[in-house]
């Protein structure tokens, strides 16, 4: 018999699979196209990689929102060096699953180490929640959670899930266009 929770990792390693296949044979000059003028993309600033990000810090665009490159959106996704775990805006995240490091900001180079970054933190992630507690995972996770006290960690990798399939797609669709554009 499934459960939500034996359910929500399919889902999770279904999704990170038909990226994975979506993303095989990416090149470098893919990775780092920009479709249009203004997009948000991975730069090698003073040698160090960076991801373009809001005035204030955080990767929540302004709006209008800017297009985004594929190098972005896999930084996005988890493409960083030291960030072992898929986007996560709010700390309390890394606090309530204190085995998860807390996120780095600064991209890979290349498309393959994104790819590799990616593909493998996302499978690490469903084994992860393979893993967990049955009832721990329905339970409110309390005031670590701040704002999402009385929400349940299956509610929040429901939001990591959609946020994989979400920017999956974005990635699909920007090598159909890269593609087309010749």
């Amino acid at each position: 018999m499934n459960t939500a929770k034996a359910e929500t990792a399919q889902l999770i390693r279904y999704a990170v699979d038909r990226l994975a296949t979506r993303l095989d044979g990416l090149t470098e000059e893919e990775y780092l196209w920009e479709p249009a003028p203004g997009c948000w993309t991975v730069r090698n600033v003073d040698g160090e990689w960076r991801a373009d990000v809001a005035e204030d810090g955080t990767s929540f665009a302004p709006d209008p929102q800017p297009i985004t490159t594929i190098a972005w959106r896999l930084w996005h996704l988890g493409a960083s060096p030291e960030r072992p775990w898929p986007p996560l805006a709010e700390s309390f995240v890394v606090d309530y699953f204190d085995e998860i490091p807390a996120p780095a900001r600064r991209p890979v180079a290349t498309a393959s180490e994104a790819v590799a970054q990616v593909v493998g933190d996302w499978r690490r992630f469903a084994d992860a929640v393979s893993g967990w507690d049955d009832a721990d995972f329905f339970e409110p996770m309390g005031p670590i959670a701040h704002r999402f006290a009385d929400a349940s960690p299956f509610g929040l990798v429901l939001h990591l899930v959609d946020e994989l399939i979400h920017h999956g797609a974005e990635v699909a669709l920007l090598r159909d266009l890269y593609a087309s554009r010749r």
